[in-house]
Parts: C-alpha cells; structure tokens; sequence
C-alpha cells in the first residue's frame, strides 16, 4: 500500500496481485481468479468502483488511512 502513497502512481488504479502460478489456477470458469487480490490506489486519477472485478479478494483503504477487505 505504501506505492500507492505516492502521487507519482496515480495513473495505476489498481493492482491486481496472485502468488499462485498460472498453471496451479482454477481452470473452471467459475473459479477463475478466486486466488487473485485486487488492491484498490486510494489516489487514483481514475479509480475502479469498489467491486469492478467480481473475483478474488478486494482490498481498499478509507478516508481514515484504514485499509480493509471489502469481500
């Protein structure tokens, strides 16, 4: 979270992040990207809505500087 600290980055709005490789990934659809984690850039120029990608887990951090998962 601290790269997203810095205005410098605020042309990324997201990362979207997975520690497993690519062949050890759910090959079902409906799995697909159940291991991704997506985390949101509090200072985005152009940030995603909170839910944008329907997989994975979700990461956002508040007004508050506090930093949570949203799913």
């Amino acid at each position: 979270m601290n790269f997203f600290e810095d205005e410098t980055h605020n042309g990324i709005s997201a990362v979207i992040y997975c520690n497993a490789h690519l062949i050890n990934s759910p090959l079902v659809p409906t799995k697909m990207g159940e291991n991704f984690v997506v985390v949101h850039n509090p200072l985005a120029k152009n940030p995603l809505p909170t839910g944008f990608f329907p997989f994975g887990e979700e990461w956002i951090k508040d007004d508050n500087g506090n930093v949570s998962s949203i799913r």
